[in-house]
């Protein structure tokens, strides 16, 4: 089966994962990459080994109709059977009805806890007509795959039962993954500098928690809003923009990791935690409740237990040890690449041939 993969080429958890998941089904059908990027962009990180096809355009500037065009013209030349696309915004509308010109069936991966609801509005404007196209995708994909039940049971509600929806965990490779054997006492944060991840709380936790040391990474809008934020927080250190490789070295040293973000799909940083035995606290969002449920770190709910929680786990060494043991073992059962591979694959060929 011919398999294309329909992405922006950045280097955030979305796009990662869509790597990594092309890179476990390239091992039992041909799959390709099309990288749909601003003019002048540059292909850098994971995308690179995987010689994605461009769809180059100037972003702002080219029209719906242009960019449909070289979308459609880009998948015609390739053949796929199935073409896979995730994240919100007109992509989603685009993909799907380029699927439906060169007869190919379309699944749309989703990505966050967000992409079903109706505070869409909010995430898309001021742009109502990526949200007519983003809801156009979704009503022509043949399948919607979504990363937890909870997100899946979002989409069932939303379509009624009528639209086939399917759960594929999230991948990460914790057997390749070593335990560092000493932990450094801090706690750590990254993410992107937005709103809906609020980096702000972790910069007010670190000035709340003055004997503890914070260290935070990450770029995006609100970088210089943090910077002055982080002004006189002496116990905070702000990193700026971190490579992976970093990322994943400080997530396996921290001896916890805290999210603060409200929209999530499944969190690339608690498998990168928990699989190096880093116990995770969430602010805001357990993904099926598998924080709690699998005992891998606390979900606080509201800033004071954040605050409560972080200092408790920084105080004791057996608590964290035993939720770092069991976050690992967590991440090994739960999300090794031949789960999703399975899972994919199921989907994949259950679906309807095209005529």
């Amino acid at each position: 089966m011919k398999i294309c993969f329909i992405t922006g080429l950045a280097q955030s958890g979305a796009e990662r994962q869509t790597s990594e998941l092309a890179k476990i089904l390239a091992k039992r059908h041909e799959v390709r990459i099309v990288g749909v990027i601003g003019r002048g962009d540059r292909i850098e990180g994971q995308w690179s080994e995987l010689e994605p096809e461009i769809v180059e355009f100037d972003i702002g500037a080219s029209s719906l109709v242009s960019r449909h065009i070289s979308l459609t013209r880009k998948l015609r030349q390739l053949g796929p059977d199935v073409c896979i696309q995730r994240s919100v915004g007109d992509l989603t509308g685009l993909a799907a009805t380029s699927c439906r010109m060169i007869n190919a069936r379309f699944i749309y991966h989703s990505a966050s806890n967000w992409d079903s609801t109706s505070q869409l509005i909010l995430w898309l404007t001021p742009s109502p007509r990526s949200l007519f196209y983003y809801q156009l995708g979704l009503l022509l994909a043949d399948a919607i795959v979504a990363q937890t039940r909870q997100i899946a049971e979002q989409f069932e509600l939303k379509f009624r039962g009528i639209k086939r929806v399917e759960i594929v965990p999230q991948v990460y490779d914790a057997v390749s993954v070593s335990v560092p054997r000493e932990k450094e006492p801090f706690v750590l944060w990254l993410g992107r500098f937005v709103w809906y991840k609020h980096p702000e709380l972790f910069v007010e936790l670190a000035r709340s928690l003055q004997h503890v040391r914070f260290v935070m990474g990450g770029s995006g809008p609100l970088l210089s809003e943090i910077e002055r934020r982080g002004k006189g927080v002496d116990n905070l250190t702000l990193l700026g923009p971190v490579k992976h490789d970093l990322a994943e070295e400080l997530c396996g040293k921290a001896q916890v990791f805290v999210n603060t973000s409200e929209i999530e799909g499944f969190p690339n940083t608690l498998l990168e935690s928990a699989a190096r035995e880093t116990p995770y606290v969430s602010l805001q969002y357990d993904p099926d409740e598998v924080i709690c449920n699998h005992e891998i770190g606390l979900h606080s709910g509201s800033f004071a237990d954040l605050k409560d929680d972080v200092s408790r786990l920084m105080s004791d060494h057996p608590l964290r040890t035993q939720l770092g043991r069991n976050g690992r073992r967590y991440v090994l059962e739960n999300h090794a690449p031949r789960l999703a591979s399975n899972a994919y694959c199921r989907i994949l060929e259950s679906l309807p041939k095209m005529h």
